[in-house]
């Protein structure tokens, strides 16, 4: 499993409809965690962050994947592809 950069992240995001606040308030996070991390400012996520974010967006349809697939997707810089399967809408975690 490859670990999760700021691209990801965003992209994740922005399939969901979700703010930086919604996703800090889903994984029970501080969402400056969430904005240093998408901004470059953190290098690295915290191993128990990371499987938190990762846990959350998962739950709520995001697969990471290394190939193409017929589900809206976006392809991130390092070749992962970020996609939303069916699940919960932004209006669940609000």
């Amino acid at each position: 499993m490859r670990s999760l950069i700021p691209e990801h992240v965003r992209a994740a995001r922005y399939l969901l409809g979700w703010t930086a606040t919604d996703l800090a308030k889903a994984a029970m996070l501080n969402e400056t965690t969430i904005r240093r991390f998408e901004r470059g400012l953190t290098p690295q996520l915290l191993p128990r962050t990371e499987r938190d974010i990762r846990r959350v967006l998962e739950e709520h349809g995001i697969v990471f994947e290394p190939s193409d697939s017929a589900e809206p997707s976006i392809t991130c810089s390092d070749g992962l592809v970020v996609r939303r399967s069916v699940g919960p809408s932004a209006a669940d975690v609000k």
